[in-house]
């Protein structure tokens, strides 16, 4: 075998653009010469038929590229390069995945012709089909997977799912129009977990900021405007199936708001500058630092100073 040496499941090879699923070897029993190569080649028509080709006849058949080996056709970069143009090709499936949907493909062709034929798309419609219809499921698993024109004992099949999955099956396949990517498993994005406590995090404190306004507005009205806010957010990434905002008690919301929030900021707004001042010492525009750990000298025994990055315990320590 020659030509069919070392074939991997990311390689195809076709037959006058047919794809060949099974490739055996008949051996003379005396000369141990080969006499035919057998093919399992799938028509247009989703069926397998039995092909015999001499040894003489594959070297033609090569160099006239009825026959094609494409070696690494399934590789990840050659599937994103035809996904260019919109094919309905497996995208990103391993060989398992179109092994597996190729047989579901096959189920639902079975269900079209015999729909065809008469068989009603119902639980007893299919039933009275159904000895057909694994007859014609198992024949297209020999020729495929071992290339015999019946099935036998001796080969290990796959059998027919139940007749209520057919017909969930059958019924997804004709809202695909016929798509194989239908059967895929839908791909997520990755979270980042991290990423996503410190987003909640900030979406949480952004609310939680309202405190300092000039009404004066109590902390229990803030954090009850706040949980309403994030059940309207996690109803909505429940539609998306995304991770949901964790909601706390209103005594930890308390604390947040006393830890994390400016207490400058927040007597300016509720009580105005000059109580601010009184409490917390002078207000000036000042020096703005640009990056984490520069140094900003200023002339002052006492000012309000904000840092890029500090524990709280150290920001109330910057004014003793």
């Amino acid at each position: 075998m020659t030509y069919f040496q070392h074939l991997t499941p990311n390689d195809r090879v076709t037959y006058g653009n047919c794809q060949v699923s099974n490739i055996a070897i008949d051996i003379d029993k005396n000369s141990k010469d080969i006499k035919h190569y057998r093919m399992s080649v799938k028509a247009e028509d989703g069926e397998i038929e039995i092909r015999k080709f001499r040894p003489e006849e594959i070297r033609h058949l090569v160099d006239t590229e009825i026959l094609v080996v494409e070696r690494g056709y399934y590789n990840a970069a050659r599937v994103r390069d035809r996904e260019l143009y919109a094919g309905r090709e497996l995208n990103g499936a391993n060989a398992h995945q179109r092994e597996r949907v190729d047989l579901l493909i096959q189920q639902c062709r079975l269900m079209e012709r015999y729909h065809a034929m008469g068989m009603k798309l119902t639980r007893d419609g299919v039933t009275e089909f159904r000895a057909s219809l694994i007859e014609d499921y198992e024949t297209y698993q020999a020729r495929k997977f071992y290339g015999t024109r019946k099935a036998n004992a001796a080969q290990r099949l796959k059998k027919l799912p139940a007749v209520s999955t057919l017909l969930e099956n059958y019924r997804k396949y004709r809202r695909a129009n016929g798509n194989p990517n239908t059967f895929l498993p839908t791909v997520s994005e990755p979270i980042d977990l991290d990423l996503q406590a410190s987003l909640d995090f900030c979406f949480v404190m952004e609310r939680l900021g309202k405190y300092a306004c000039a009404t004066q507005v109590s902390k229990s009205k803030v954090i009850d405007d706040m949980i309403e806010d994030v059940r309207a957010e996690n109803a909505a990434r429940a539609s998306l199936g995304q991770p949901l905002i964790k909601i706390l008690s209103h005594r930890q919301y308390e604390r947040w708001i006393e830890l994390y929030l400016d207490p400058f900021d927040v007597m300016m707004q509720r009580k105005g500058l000059a109580a601010a001042v009184k409490k917390y010492g002078s207000f000036e525009p000042g020096r703005t630092a640009s990056a984490i750990g520069q140094i900003v000298l200023f002339d002052a025994w006492r000012s309000h100073v904000k840092v890029l990055d500090c524990t709280r315990a150290e920001y109330n320590a910057m004014f003793r």
